[in-house]
């Protein structure tokens, strides 16, 4: 791994890893959560999540610079970094180090030789700092604090479902998906809180087209795609799977269906449902709800008029129903 100047002052190190726990935060991707490999370079982990790394994050106050500190594992004292060639990984010393920002839930390199770089997933099962790409999709990173605990009571108020764009596929791959939810927040890991967002689903869940408008639906429909995917945020882990595709599948858009649910604390919380979808290009999302495609994985044709989502969209159409329906909120 990466060990410029190894003369770096040692007492610098206990000092920045005594920091207060409840700061230590895991980052968590569609992926798995970020992990470092024996040679000190960034890979998702998935099903073993102890060994998922733990990081804070420290600004110097001289340059103001916000830099990563790694606070677990075989590199705990080393800063994360990383080479355009190799892939995001674990450097001894934060002056050779990158500095950051978040946008949102995805990191940005600020760095000199790197600014403007984020976040992304190679092709070969590790992370890098790239521009984004067909083989190197952007990475949303969630935090997870596993050492904060609270008796605080949150009370779901919102639920809202939405196919989210993942990647373009770049030609014969195969990708790794997820589903379930991985809860940020400790108010969220209750079977109570789990209760509570299915009655706020069937009671008044909202389903968002691509351009973020509402689509309004019976509460039959609404009961049953929430009571379908109840399970998803329910738990709290993810699962994984394997998708497989082929070179005739080259340049069209993955997506997945989600329900991204905020309660009054003003948490958010997403569950990761196990329908995907695979259009054309990003330009065409998919046009019905989810398990309510008449043409497969390409989402074209909507069994119902009611299910279909992209009202606007000369793509989609209606394959059994003819008659008009009227929607409700």
């Amino acid at each position: 791994m990466l060990k410029h100047y190894q003369y770096i002052i040692l007492l610098l190190v206990p000092f920045l890893i005594a920091g207060d726990k409840n700061d230590w935060y895991e980052m968590n991707t569609m992926y798995g959560s970020i992990t470092l490999s024996d040679s000190g370079w960034a890979k998702p982990v998935q099903e073993e999540r102890e060994k998922a790394v733990l990081f804070e994050e420290f600004l110097d106050d001289t340059n103001n610079k916000t830099y990563i500190q790694i606070m677990s594992g075989k590199y705990a004292g080393y800063y994360l970094s990383g080479s355009i060639i190799r892939g995001v990984g674990a450097y001894q010393e934060w002056e050779r180090a990158s500095y950051f920002k978040w946008n949102g839930c995805y990191l940005e390199n600020l760095s000199l030789l790197r600014q403007g770089l984020q976040l992304t997933y190679g092709p070969n099962g590790y992370f890098y700092y790239s521009k984004q790409s067909p083989q190197y999709p952007l990475i949303c990173v969630t935090k997870i604090y596993p050492n904060r605990n609270s008796t605080k009571k949150c009370n779901p108020k919102a639920v809202q479902g939405m196919w989210r764009y993942l990647f373009t596929i770049p030609g014969k791959t195969s990708r790794t998906l997820r589903s379930g939810t991985t809860k940020k927040y400790a108010e969220s890991r209750t079977d109570e809180w789990s209760k509570q967002v299915t009655l706020a689903a069937a009671a008044g869940s909202t389903f968002l087209g691509f351009a973020g408008g509402a689509v309004g639906v019976s509460g039959t429909l609404r009961h049953t795609v929430t009571d379908a995917y109840g399970k998803e945020w329910s738990t709290n882990i993810e699962d994984s799977w394997t998708v497989e595709f082929g070179e005739k599948d080259r340049g069209k858009a993955l997506w997945q269906f989600v329900f991204v649910i905020k309660d009054d604390c003003d948490h958010e919380e997403q569950a990761l449902i196990r329908e995907y979808a695979l259009t054309p290009n990003q330009r065409n999302p998919p046009c019905c709800l989810p398990g309510y495609s008449s043409d497969g994985l390409n989402y074209g044709s909507c069994d119902t008029v009611e299910a279909l989502i992209e009202r606007n969209n000369t793509r989609c159409d209606i394959s059994y129903e003819r008659h008009q329906v009227f929607f409700t909120d």
